[in-house]
Parts: C-alpha cells; sequence; structure tokens
C-alpha cells in the first residue's frame, strides 16, 4: 500500500490566522474581484447630487458678496448723510453767531424797532459803590424813585441783552 503524502489545506501565517493552500502548496492567487456594474440610475443620482451640491455653494457665495455689496451702500449713504448733516450743523452754528453780535442787535434796534441813541440831558450814572456822595441826596424823592426805577430797567436790558439763552430752531 502506497501512502500518500497529505498536505494540509490551511496554512497559518506569523498573525496566526488561517489560509488556503492549494494544491501545490502555496497560498492561492487571489481571484480578481469582477467589476460590479452600477446602474445607469444611480450613476445619475451620484452626479445630480454633486451639481446640486455645487450649485447650492455657488449661490451661497454669491449670496454673500451680494449682502457685502448691499452692506457697504448703505454704509456710504449713511456716510453722507451724517456729512450733510455736520454742514448743516456748522450754517447754523454761523447763523447764531451771526445774530448774536452786537452790530446786528442794534441794526435791528435802530431800523425795526426805531430806537436811537438817548439825549445827552437825559443820561444818568450810577454809582455802584457805597461812599459819602450818596448820603447827599436831593430831597425830591418822588423823582429819585422814578430816575432809579428808569435807569434800573435799563440796566436789567442790558443786561438781558448781553445774556443768551438757549432755545430751538425750528423751521
Amino acid at each position: 500500500m502506497v501512502v500518500r503524502n497529505k498536505q494540509p489545506k490551511y496554512k497559518y501565517d506569523k498573525y496566526g490566522t488561517k489560509k488556503k493552500v492549494n494544491k501545490q502548496g502555496n497560498r492561492p492567487k487571489s481571484k480578481k474581484k469582477q467589476k460590479k456594474d452600477t446602474p445607469f440610475a444611480l450613476k445619475a443620482l451620484g452626479i445630480g447630487c454633486i451639481i446640486v451640491l455645487f450649485g447650492f455653494i455657488v449661490v451661497l457665495y454669491i449670496n454673500q458678496f451680494v449682502q457685502i455689496s448691499t452692506t457697504n451702500y448703505q454704509i456710504d449713504k449713511l456716510e453722507k448723510e451724517l456729512s450733510d448733516i455736520e454742514n448743516k450743523n456748522e450754517k447754523i452754528r454761523l447763523q447764531i453767531a451771526q445774530s448774536q453780535s452786537l452790530e446786528k442787535i442794534e441794526n435791528i434796534a435802530r431800523k425795526e424797532l426805531k430806537m436811537a441813541d438817548p439825549d445827552k440831558d437825559k443820561v444818568y450814572y450810577i454809582s455802584l459803590e457805597n461812599n459819602s456822595t450818596n448820603s447827599n441826596r436831593t430831597k425830591n424823592t418822588k423823582n429819585n424813585k422814578e430816575e432809579t426805577q428808569v435807569v434800573q430797567g435799563v440796566a436789567d436790558w442790558f443786561k438781558n441783552l448781553t445774556s443768551v439763552e438757549a432755545g430751538t430752531l425750528d423751521d
């Protein structure tokens, strides 16, 4: 009887994994996997998804530029409006300064209100200091009271003339 030398069906590699052995004792050559054909509809769906995704990215990119342009336009418009308002403020400040000048006030008083310089004999000077001349007043107290009231009224008028009050500039 002839005994045939049996070869093992499997070999173990250094990692302990079992590998099939062919008749010559070597590992079998790997069979090339056959490429499975994917259906046309699946390919078209994949390409369509890629195209839609690319289109969406392009739309987002363009939208970003549109928003930036719109914002820049609004900034330019607001800066122009700010400069216009600053120019108006300067003009109004100039008008206020001109209307507060003493020359203009004197012109208005003379022309529109028909005021004139007082006569020299009707001008009274008041000393604001307390001295001995105040005790030497005339005995005609009625005239003195009237004169004092007139002089006090003129002094108050000049005081109000030199003071400036804030107001509104309504058109």
